[in-house]
C-alpha cells in the first residue's frame, strides 16, 4: 500500500510540475505577443506623426499655389 501511495504522490507531483510549465510557457507567450504589440504600436504612433506633418506640409504647399494663382488670375485679367 505505501508503494501505491508514494506512486500516486510522485504522479500528482509530475502532474504539477508539469502543469506549472505549461501555465508559465503561456504567460511567456502572451508576454512576447504583447511586446510585439506594444512595439507595433508605437511604430504606427511614430507613423501616424510623420503622415500628419506632410499632410501640413502639402497644406502649406496648396495654400501658396492657390495664392499664386489667384494673383496670376488677377494680372491676367488686368492685362486682358
Amino acid at each position: 500500500m505505501v508503494g501505491i501511495g508514494l506512486v500516486a504522490v510522485f504522479v500528482l507531483a509530475a502532474v504539477v510540475v508539469i502543469w506549472q510549465l505549461f501555465v508559465s510557457y503561456r504567460a511567456r507567450a502572451a508576454l512576447a505577443r504583447e511586446e510585439v504589440y506594444q512595439k507595433l504600436a508605437e511604430e504606427t504612433g511614430r507613423a501616424q506623426s510623420s503622415v500628419a506633418e506632410q499632410l501640413e506640409s502639402m497644406r502649406a504647399e496648396l495654400r501658396d499655389v492657390r495664392d499664386r494663382t489667384v494673383e496670376l488670375e488677377r494680372i491676367l485679367k488686368e492685362v486682358g
